[in-house]
C-alpha cells in the first residue's frame, strides 16, 4: 500500500508513518563539553514546500440600465497561479542512531523522511518557528531524492532586525538569523591558528544600526580563511542560527554550534545577491515566502508560474 505524502505543517506530535520530501539546509554536531566533549546528537534544519493552486476570478462590472436591448460582451479575467509556501523544521539524530544515517547526510541534498517521531520543541534556542520537531528512530527510512513532487529551494533563512534582536537578547528562546553589510573585520586567527581564536564581524543592519558578530574557535578560523581566500572584500553576511546578548545597554551577537555564514562580495541591488563560487558567478534573490521566512534561489527558476486566460461571455 503507497504510503501518503504530508507536509511541515500537517504534522502533529506522535509518530508519523506517512513521507515528507524536504530539504536538508544544514546540520550539526552537538556535544557536552562537560563530559569532554561527547557527542550526544546532530541537529539538522530542514525545509519543505507546499503547493497550492489559486484561481482568483475578476468578476465582470455590473451596469445598471433601464431596458437590455441587445447582447453584452463582459470579460472574465481568470487568473491561474501556484502558492508555494516554505515550512523551516528542525530534527534530530541522536548519538547511538548516526552510524545508520551519517554517510547520507549531506546538506542542500532532498530526501524522502517516514516513520519518526513528531515531538514538542524545546522552548530554549529554537532555530525554527515551529513548535514542533522531528525525532528519527530506528525505523525512519532516510532516502536521496532526485526528482521530488514539488520544487525547494536550497535555502531558507529566520531573518530579525535590530528591534526583534534586541527583544530576543538573553532570552535564549530563539538562534535568529542576520542579514547585513560588512563594515569591519577584526582578527585574532594565527598562521598557523593557535587557540582561543576569535574574530570579530561589524555588521552595518538595515536602518544603519551597526551591530558585533563574534565567531569563536573553529568558525572564527573559517570564516579568517574564507576572507583570505576571497578576491576583493566582501560586502554582504548572512549568519544563522545566532545568540544576541544585551551587554552594557548594548546589542551583541554571539555564533552558536550551528551557525552558517554565507560572505557575498557584491550588492547587485535591493534584494539581490551575487555570490562568487569558483569564479563563476551566481545570482541569487531573496524571495519572501511569509513571515520572516526568506529562501535564496538561482534568479533564473521561477518562483511562481502564472498565466491569464481572458474569456468573453456574450449574455442574451
Amino acid at each position: 500500500m503507497a504510503i501518503s505524502r504530508v507536509f511541515f505543517s500537517d504534522l502533529k506530535s506522535g509518530r508519523c508513518s506517512s513521507v515528507v520530501e524536504a530539504r536538508l539546509l544544514r546540520f550539526w554536531e552537538a556535544r557536552n563539553v562537560k563530559r569532554g566533549g561527547e557527542l550526544m546528537w546532530v541537529d539538522m534544519l530542514l525545509m519543505d514546500v507546499n503547493v497550492s493552486l489559486i484561481i482568483p476570478v475578476l468578476l465582470r462590472s455590473v451596469y445598471v440600465l433601464p431596458v437590455l436591448l441587445r447582447s453584452v460582451r463582459v470579460p472574465f479575467l481568470i487568473s491561474k497561479s501556484y502558492l508555494f509556501q516554505s515550512t523551516l523544521m528542525q530534527a534530530t539524530i541522536k548519538a547511538n542512531r548516526l552510524p545508520k544515517f551519517r554517510d547520507r547526510l549531506a546538506a542542500g541534498t532532498i530526501y524522502s523522511v517516514s516513520g519518526f517521531d513528531v515531538a514538542r520543541c524545546a522552548q530554549n534556542f529554537k532555530i525554527a518557528d515551529s513548535s514542533l520537531m522531528i525525532r528519527f528512530s530506528d525505523s525512519t527510512e532516510f532516502d536521496v531524492l532526485s526528482d521530488p513532487v514539488s520544487p525547494i529551494p536550497a535555502e531558507g533563512f529566520r531573518f530579525r532586525n535590530q528591534t526583534e534582536l534586541v527583544g530576543l537578547a538573553n532570552t535564549n528562546t530563539q538562534l535568529p538569523d542576520i542579514i547585513g553589510e560588512i563594515v569591519l573585520v577584526k582578527s585574532t586567527v594565527s598562521d598557523p591558528p593557535e587557540d582561543k581564536n576569535r574574530v570579530m564581524v561589524t555588521v552595518k543592519l538595515e536602518n544603519d544600526v551597526s551591530v558585533t558578530l563574534s565567531l569563536f574557535d573553529a568558525q572564527a578560523v573559517s570564516f579568517h580563511q574564507k576572507l583570505g581566500g576571497m578576491r576583493g572584500d566582501p560586502k554582504v553576511i548572512v549568519a544563522t542560527s545566532i545568540n544576541p546578548k544585551m551587554v552594557g545597554g548594548r546589542l551583541f551577537l554571539n555564533a552558536t554550534s550551528g551557525t552558517h555564514v554565507l560572505q557575498f562580495n557584491i550588492l547587485l541591488s535591493s534584494g539581490v545577491l551575487c555570490e562568487t563560487r569558483c569564479g563563476h558567478e551566481t545570482d541569487f534573490k531573496l524571495w519572501t515566502i511569509h513571515n520572516h521566512l526568506y529562501c535564496c534561489i538561482p534568479l533564473c527558476t521561477a518562483i511562481t508560474t502564472s498565466f491569464t486566460i481572458t474569456t468573453f461571455i456574450t449574455i442574451h
